[in-house]
């Protein structure tokens, strides 16, 4: 981390004075009497707690406030909580009235320190989210762009520093800070990257894991360089010290590694699988942190150092990992550090800043110069590899993010008073302008939508009777898998045409920061007591058994944040060449008859997959398996499957799966095509494809009494609904397309009720939760294609 060029000292005393008044309170007192028994209306704030909670709150509002009106400009969450910081600071507040500054008192000390230790579990959270493992499979690509971004930044920074020392007349603490400028400028922070994409909602994408490994390997290499100049600087020109220094801070290293990781790993063993890790256990983890900053100082090195090397440690993900970041995440996250970044921006003085001094000409020179070596660095390795100019660009301006980290490392430069006002206020602007440019530019230019375009035709309708048929199914929870496996064995995997069935295990990125895409090897010896991942995948494991030489599958685990895992699904459909995502309604029939509450966050998810999904997608609504186990599938000896045909190409794709389904001889298809009494409708190009394919089907089912099809002539939408309430009743799985022309007599009336657009009209009357039939609905959307 860059903060530990300057040295171990983070004091955390700010002193604000306002108008060269600096107005004291005593730290001892920490209630007041109220306001009747004060002289004046602000001696109430002369007390610690009232005047603690005033600022925390004047923190929170102001920031939020802030981040309201900039919201349309797609500001990160660091530019709202530092502008508010600079707002309620000397530069507007502190200059109105000294009177209604509340951070005027010398109790502002009190306030720092508590954001600087949310800061200390903000870096042990960082290490707990950071997988090093990653390095080793992150390719050549992350590995070049990781240890350019950090080497040839800083070794340019250094180089101009000398020459600019050598050519300028500047005074000393010019001379010495010319090259912590620069070199503060060259860092590429984990941290700041891992924000930056996720409020992008880019993390899972193909750039974002590469930025993601790159800045990883950036940032622990410039760890090691930071603790190994930190050493040296304590040894203050004495070998034998900093020999010690560096064999301390090594000592710490090996019993993190060989005692306390060991333990980790005993806590995790003697944890049930799905049980909570024990509360003592995480009372006695977060007061180690605490320890190890004092062993850090102690050795010293900055207090962050010890709880960053500590978090490193702790296995991340479930059941440890997950549990730490759950429990301080919203606190840490939430509210202590956008109170440091606040705190920050009260430091700052704008009108310190003079814009005619030479030296800060020469400041501005070297961050410009700085940014300008680190994008270079990044850039032409990525055009070197043949990326996409676009993603090359954007991956540039991505690895020259700033934010937390690097306010954190001028802090602590004017604690120990390296830089004066001026240089801080202009190094927090640098900040703000570089997170708030970089953000909107880069959503600008990296769409990870576009590779999905689709140019060829990926669905069912359009693939050859005789080829493999590819599918990707999507499982949130073990209760999705029993109606997913009977869906897929009534779809007629045969020799001729059999079925590749690529299984993934959805679950929420919780107390790491990378993203996974695991590949399980289903060959692989059945665990004693496995895993959720794993029960799901010996389901799939016995079902591929029962249908060998005709049925192949493939099993994956995504962990990712929900918001953009759908990169991960719609990836894989695209590598694999898939013609149909199956993925499973967010709510679920109850033991009751009654549809759960659901979770909004999935829905979101199914929503994304339709949108940008490469092939066709159809979502199931599971009715089958009410509460049954995961093994145990229904048993019948026909399964009635009816397909409602109204029109258009998501019908015709329902039609075309359907078709398939009839060839297997367990499934009596049931299709009833609606017709509209007042004549024809829509365009008539649409229509003489729905006459082609319903042809088409009849000639290939005519032979078939497994399957019926009939025509109804149907008045108006009420009519539609009777005719789906009779099906509903005949049938355990109904077939619809999802999009119907709203101007369609065939469902007038329909959308007034529409609850759950994604299922569209038909789909939505089918779900609907004063339904209670145990009938499964498939809702079928046919991939996209661009002309």
């Amino acid at each position: 981390m860059a903060e530990w060029f300057m040295g171990n000292e983070m004091s955390g005393t700010y002193e604000s004075t306002t108008k060269g008044e600096n107005i004291c309170h005593n730290p001892h007192k920490m209630n007041s009497n109220g306001f009747w028994d004060a002289t004046d209306i602000d001696d109430t704030f002369k007390f610690s707690v009232p005047l603690m909670a005033f600022q925390l709150s004047a923190v929170f509002f102001v920031s939020q406030i802030v981040a309201f009106l900039l919201r349309p400009f797609k500001q990160p969450a660091v530019v709202s909580q530092i502008i508010g910081g600079i707002l309620l600071g000397p530069t507007l507040l502190g200059r109105v009235d000294s009177r209604i500054d509340p951070f005027r008192y010398s109790s502002f000390d009190s306030l720092a320190s508590l954001s600087t230790l949310g800061f200390m579990f903000f870096q042990f959270l960082v290490g707990v989210k950071m997988d090093p493992s990653i390095i080793r499979t992150s390719g050549k690509k992350a590995m070049t762009i990781g240890i350019l971004a950090l080497v040839f930044p800083l070794v340019w920074a250094t180089y101009s520093s000398i020459l600019l020392r050598y050519l300028l007349d500047m005074d000393p603490t010019a001379r010495r800070m010319v090259y912590y400028v620069g070199a503060a400028n060259s860092m590429t922070e984990f941290p700041v990257i891992a924000t930056l994409l996720t409020e992008l909602k880019i993390l899972n994408s193909e750039l974002g894991r590469l930025a993601l490994s790159s800045a990883m390997i950036c940032d622990l290499s410039n760890t090691f360089v930071s603790l190994t100049t930190t050493s040296f600087k304590v040894g203050e020109g004495e070998i034998l010290k900093s020999l010690w220094a560096i064999l301390s801070c090594a000592a710490y290293v090996i019993v993190v590694v060989f005692i306390v990781r060991p333990a980790l790993f005993w806590v995790i063993r003697n944890t049930p699988e799905g049980e909570p890790v024990k509360e003592i256990y995480i009372i006695i983890i977060l007061v180690v942190a605490m320890i190890s900053g004092i062993i850090s100082v102690a050795i010293g090195q900055h207090v962050l150092l010890g709880p960053f090397i500590l978090g490193l440690a702790i296995p991340d993900g479930p059941p440890l990992g997950s549990a730490l970041v759950q429990r301080l995440d919203s606190i840490v996250s939430g509210l202590l550090v956008p109170l440091f970044l606040t705190t920050s921006g009260l430091r700052t003085n704008l009108k310190s800043i003079t814009l005619t001094t030479k030296s800060l000409a020469m400041f501005v020179f070297m961050i410009l110069l700085s940014l300008v070596a680190k994008f270079t660095a990044t850039m032409l390795p990525c055009l070197y590899c043949k990326m996409p100019f676009r993603d090359s660009l954007s991956l540039s301006l991505i690895m020259n993010a700033k934010g937390i980290i690097e306010m954190l490392t001028y802090n602590t430069w004017m604690d120990n008073k390296v830089i004066d006002d001026e240089i801080f206020s202009i190094m927090v602007v640098t900040v703000v302008l570089a997170a708030g440019t970089i953000s909107p530019i880069v959503g600008a230019l990296y769409d990870p939508s576009r590779k999905y375009a689709g140019y060829r035709k990926r669905n069912i309708l359009h693939s050859r009777r005789d080829a493999v048929l590819r599918i990707i199914s999507c499982i949130n929870e073990e209760e999705n898998v029993p109606t997913t496996i009977k869906l897929l064995e009534i779809s007629n995997a045969s020799r001729e045409s059999p079925i590749h069935v690529h299984v993934i295990h959805l679950l929420e990125l919780v107390g790491r920061a990378s993203p996974l895409l695991i590949s399980h090897q289903l060959q692989r010896r059945t665990s004693s007591s496995p895993s959720r991942s794993e029960s799901i995948i010996n389901a799939f494991r016995y079902f591929e058994q029962q249908h060998k030489d005709v049925v192949n599958v493939q099993a994956f685990t995504a962990i990712a944040p929900i918001e953009s895992m759908h990169e991960d699904i719609c990836t894989l459909a695209l590598d694999k060449g898939t013609s149909l995502i199956i993925i499973p309604f967010h709510k679920r029939l109850g033991a009751n008859g009654t549809m759960d509450l659901g979770q909004n966050a999935m829905r979101n998810l199914n929503k994304n997959v339709l949108d940008r999904a490469p092939c066709s997608v159809a979502i199931l609504i599971d009715r089958w398996n009410v509460g049954g186990s995961i093994h145990v599938l229904p048993m019948q000896a026909v399964y009635r499957v009816g397909m409602l045909f109204l029109g258009d190409a998501d019908d015709r794709e329902a039609l075309a799966y359907a078709n398939r389904m009839a060839e297997d001889p367990s499934v009596k298809l049931t299709v009833v095509r609606l017709i509209p009494s007042s004549g024809v409708h829509g365009l008539e190009s649409e229509r003489i494809l729905d006459d082609m394919v319903v042809k088409d089907f009849r000639l290939n089912t005519m032979r078939n009494t497994g399957v019926e099809y009939r025509e109804e002539v149907v008045r108006d939408g009420e009519h539609t609904a009777s005719i789906i309430l009779a099906m509903e009743e005949a049938n355990d799985l109904i077939l619809v397309g999802r999009r119907h022309s709203m101007d369609s007599p065939l469902v007038f009336g329909l959308s007034e009720w529409n609850e759950y657009p994604e299922l569209g009209v038909i789909g939505d009357v089918l779900a609907s939760s004063d339904i209670h039939n145990r009938v499964s609905i498939l809702v079928v959307q046919q991939q996209a294609i661009l002309d």
